[in-house]
């Protein structure tokens, strides 16, 4: 039997009074609900202004540090750092210091006596290709500081060096070989600098005597031995003459007949696109000067088809 003011009839869910008192919101305590979560899960699912802010930032920092890992990493990347350490160029001391030009002119030597003459100071260098074939090539003394010998050659012999990761390089000489480390390179003039850990006798740069001449002259020094040859054409930085460049004279010196480095042999050297099967191409030692050796006032052989004899001055990078 219903009690006096009950007509019966009692509401479904809950009983009792309301939320909050008589006063307060009747609606199922959802906003209870949403308090009672956790940190993470009231911000970041479903995201509010907060939490979509910070994902935001954090995807951003994501992709950043990313895209630096793979640039990094990749081929590229590497190279970048490789050239920016290859900028700075050692400074070596020079091993011969002329106080005055002499008035003595050198006697010219014959192949074998350049031979000899060349024999501690030509390496043989021995690496990869691009392709990963083993190839030869030549070096020869530039310098020596601090119980490091500088070897200067051709840039087109250890390119591969230029990549990461970088084939090993081999230098021999009379028995003797060493893992050689490219210290830094300039592209433009096709040139290569060495390092080798034992001190080595240097090769003397040619001096104010260093005048090239058509028809002048001229030897390239390797393991094969020694070729003979003449200038063709000369202009400042590059040296035509008719020795045959390929293989194990790669990087080799070029000399006068006086034994005195004149250039670097070179196959792909080309900078007036003249290059054929009877004519080639070397880089004038004195550019070695301009990126990879600081050499203070190097000698530069100039053009002067007059004089068979001259003046000499003895000077050494």
């Amino acid at each position: 039997m219903p009690l006096l003011g009950d007509s019966g009839w009692r509401p479904q869910g809950r009983l009792g009074p309301p939320p909050g008192g008589i006063y307060g919101r009747y609606d199922d305590d959802r906003d209870d609900d949403r308090d009672d979560r956790p940190f993470l899960k009231r911000h970041f699912w479903p995201p509010s202004l907060l939490g979509g802010l910070v994902i935001g930032l954090g995807v951003a920092l994501f992709v950043g540090f990313l895209g630096a890992g793979i640039y990094t990493s990749s081929e590229q990347g590497r190279i970048d750092a490789e050239d920016d350490r290859a900028v700075t160029a050692p400074t070596l001391p020079p091993l011969v210091t002329a106080t005055a030009p002499t008035t003595t002119t050198l006697a010219e030597l014959s192949p074998e006596e350049i031979k000899g003459r060349m024999a501690p100071s030509v390496w043989t260098i021995a690496t990869l290709d691009d392709a990963g074939r083993p190839i030869e090539g030549s070096a020869f003394v530039a310098g020596s500081s601090s119980g490091e010998t500088f070897l200067l050659s051709s840039l087109s012999l250890v390119r591969s060096a230029t990549r990461v990761p970088a084939p090993a390089i081999t230098a021999s000489n009379r028995g003797t070989s060493l893992e050689a480390t490219l210290f830094t390179w300039h592209e433009e003039r096709d040139l290569a600098l060495l390092t080798i850990p034992r001190t080595v006798p240097s090769l003397v740069w040619a001096g104010d005597a260093g005048v090239l001449r058509p028809e002048q002259k001229v030897y390239a020094a390797a393991a094969g031995g020694v070729a003979a040859g003449v200038i063709v054409s000369s202009a400042p930085g590059v040296i035509g003459h008719n020795i045959f460049t390929d293989g194990i004279r790669e990087g080799a010196p070029l000399l006068n007949a006086r034994a005195e480095v004149i250039g670097v042999l070179s196959s792909r050297y080309d900078p007036t696109n003249t290059a054929t099967d009877r004519l080639f191409y070397a880089v004038a030692v004195s550019s070695a000067c301009e990126r990879v050796l600081r050499c203070g006032a190097p000698p530069t052989p100039t053009t002067e088809p007059t004089s068979r004899s001259a003046t000499t001055t003895t000077k050494v990078p």
